[in-house]
């Protein structure tokens, strides 16, 4: 009896880990490893040796406020509400929003219908107000799909900076800068 309760719980363990990896395979590596996803404490470039269409990441120092909770305007004219948390809500003169959320990452929504949204793995994926998208993954890959209906990735592109100057896309940093620039502002 006691050999049946441990087989069926060993089986519902099983099951439990298999749909955490197929529910959030980045997140169920890390319970397994024991690690907690942490914002990054400093600001890096990371590049792969072994192959120039990987992307480079430059993520953010911190995308959190030390200032009270309120609403501010920074000298721009962008209007920004602080949660206590530390992240906060800007809406710019022109309609656009940015949002920043407690593990470093952010999501804007421009007026024209550009987007950006960073995840705590330091991917992030763009998207043009004219539709072409920018997306890219853990391992370091990429996938642009221009609104032309054209895509492209690491198996029929040389690399991604060259994809960008070529098409006019936006780079992440762009999207970072914005939110250092409030960061900053704010934590004066």
């Amino acid at each position: 009896m006691i050999m049946k309760k441990l087989t069926v719980l060993t089986l519902l363990a099983t099951l439990a880990t298999i749909l955490a990896v197929i529910i959030n395979p980045n997140r169920a590596k890390m319970n397994v490893l024991g690690m907690t996803s942490q914002p990054s404490s400093s600001q890096t470039l990371e590049t792969s040796a072994s192959s120039e269409s990987q992307v480079a990441s430059t993520p953010l120092t911190t995308a959190i406020v030390t200032a009270s909770p309120g609403q501010y305007t920074t000298k721009d004219g962008t209007k920004v509400e602080v949660a206590e948390n530390g992240s906060f809500k800007a809406t710019y003169s022109d309609g656009s929003t940015l949002v920043t959320y407690t593990d470093n990452t952010y999501s804007y929504k421009g007026k024209n219908g550009a987007e950006a949204r960073t995840y705590s793995d330091e991917t992030y994926f763009i998207t043009t107000a004219t539709g072409s998208s920018l997306t890219t993954y853990e391992n370091g890959s990429y996938q642009v799909n221009l609104s032309d209906g054209s895509h492209y990735d690491a198996s029929n592109s040389s690399d991604l900076a060259s994809l960008q100057s070529q098409y006019k896309l936006p780079r992440i940093d762009s999207y970072n800068k914005m939110v250092k620039d409030i960061v900053d502002e704010l934590n004066q």
